[in-house]
C-alpha cells in the first residue's frame, strides 16, 4: 500500500472550488482567485465522488468496481489527483468524524 494513502485513506475530500460547470466532455472548476482549470472525463468522475461526504477509502472502492486497474496503480493516481486539486485550491481535506 501507498505510504501517502494508508496516511489519508480516511480523510474526507471536500471540494472548495467557487464555481463549477459541465462544457462538453470537460467539467470546468475555478478556484477563488478566478484561475480556470478542465476536468476530463475520468477526472470528472473522481470530482463527482467528492460530493457525497465519502472517505478516499470509499472513492477509491468505487472507482475499483467502475475501472479496470490494478488498486496499487489506482491508489497512487486518486493520491496524485487529491494533492493536485489541492494545491489548486479547489478542494480540501476534512478528518474523519470519530
Amino acid at each position: 500500500m501507498n505510504k501517502a494513502y494508508a496516511l489519508l485513506r480516511d480523510f474526507i475530500p471536500v471540494p472548495t472550488m467557487l464555481k463549477c460547470r459541465e462544457n462538453g466532455d470537460f467539467l470546468i472548476i475555478s478556484n477563488h482567485r478566478g484561475e480556470i482549470y478542465y476536468l476530463n472525463n475520468v477526472a470528472q468522475d473522481i470530482w463527482n465522488l467528492f460530493n457525497n461526504d465519502r472517505s478516499i477509502e470509499v472513492i477509491l472502492e468505487s472507482m475499483l468496481e467502475e475501472y479496470d486497474v490494478e488498486r496499487s496503480i489506482l491508489e497512487n493516481d486518486l493520491i496524485n489527483f487529491i494533492r493536485d486539486m489541492q494545491w489548486k485550491e479547489v478542494v480540501q481535506l476534512r478528518v474523519p468524524k470519530q
